[in-house]
C-alpha cells in the first residue's frame, strides 16, 4: 500500500520544476504581505473587518444505492457540510493606518530581497 502512495507523490512533485519551486519559496513573504496590505486598506475603506470563519460537520442522510447485479436500495450517507460565516468587527482607523504604514514599510524592506532570491533561482534554475 505505501509503494503506490509514495509512488503517486513522487509523481505529484514532479509536476512544479525547481525553479518554480524555488521562486515560489522566494515570493511566499513578500506575497503575504502584499495581501495584508490589500486587506488593511479594504478594512480602512469599509470601516470595519470581516472575519470569516467555517464550521465544518458530518450529517447523515438517506441514499439511494445501486447495489451490483441490479438491485437498488437505501442506506445511510454521511455528508460533510461546510457552513461560513462573515463576522463584522469594528476597527480603528487610526491603528489600521498605522498597521498599514508598518506593512508597506516591511514590503519595501522585502522586495529587494525577493527580486535577489528570484535572480538567484533563476541563476541556479535557468529561466
Amino acid at each position: 500500500m505505501r509503494l503506490p502512495i509514495l509512488a503517486l507523490v513522487l509523481a505529484l512533485t514532479g509536476c512544479t520544476s525547481a525553479l518554480q519551486n524555488c521562486e515560489t519559496a522566494a515570493q511566499a513573504e513578500f506575497n503575504t504581505v502584499s495581501a495584508l496590505i490589500l486587506e488593511t486598506r479594504q478594512n480602512i475603506e469599509r470601516g470595519y473587518a470581516i472575519e470569516r470563519t467555517s464550521d465544518t460537520s458530518i450529517g447523515v442522510q438517506f441514499c439511494i444505492a445501486d447495489q451490483i447485479g441490479g438491485n437498488f436500495g437505501v442506506q445511510f450517507c454521511n455528508e460533510t457540510v461546510v457552513e461560513e460565516t462573515e463576522t463584522l468587527i469594528p476597527i480603528d482607523p487610526a491603528a489600521e493606518q498605522r498597521k498599514l504604514a508598518t506593512l508597506e514599510a516591511r514590503l519595501d524592506v522585502l522586495r529587494p530581497v525577493m527580486e535577489r532570491e528570484l535572480a538567484a533561482c533563476r541563476a541556479e534554475f535557468g529561466t
